[in-house]
C-alpha cells in the first residue's frame, strides 16, 4: 500500500508536491522515538493508516486518517482513486 500512496502522490500530485502543499512523509509506528508513534497513539491507529494532515507554522493542527484504505488493499486503480479523492477533499476543506 506504500507503494500506491507514493504512486498516487507523485503521479497525480506533482504540482503540489514542488509547491510544497503536499508532503508525502512515513512514520513509525512501532518506534517510540518516532513522530508516527505519538501520532498513532493520539488518533488510536493500530496498523498502517494513510493521514492526512494540516500543516499550520510547522505543526499538525488538524488530522484525518483515510480509515476506507484497507478495504481497497487489492484494487489498485480504486485504491489510488480513493487516495487521490481524500487527499483532493482534504485540501479543499482547508480554504
Amino acid at each position: 500500500m506504500s507503494k500506491y500512496i507514493y504512486e498516487t502522490v507523485v503521479d497525480r500530485f506533482a504540482d503540489d508536491l514542488k509547491n510544497k502543499q503536499v508532503v508525502l512523509r512515513y512514520g513509525n509506528l512501532d518506534d517510540p522515538k518516532d513522530d508516527g508513534y505519538a501520532i498513532a497513539k493520539r488518533l488510536n491507529i493500530n496498523s498502517p493508516t494513510l493521514v492526512l494532515f494540516q500543516i499550520n507554522d510547522g505543526k499538525a493542527v488538524k488530522a484525518k486518517p483515510a480509515d476506507k484504505m484497507w478495504t481497497l488493499a487489492a484494487e489498485e486503480v480504486k485504491f489510488k482513486d480513493y487516495v487521490e479523492q481524500e487527499i483532493k477533499s482534504y485540501k479543499a476543506a482547508q480554504k
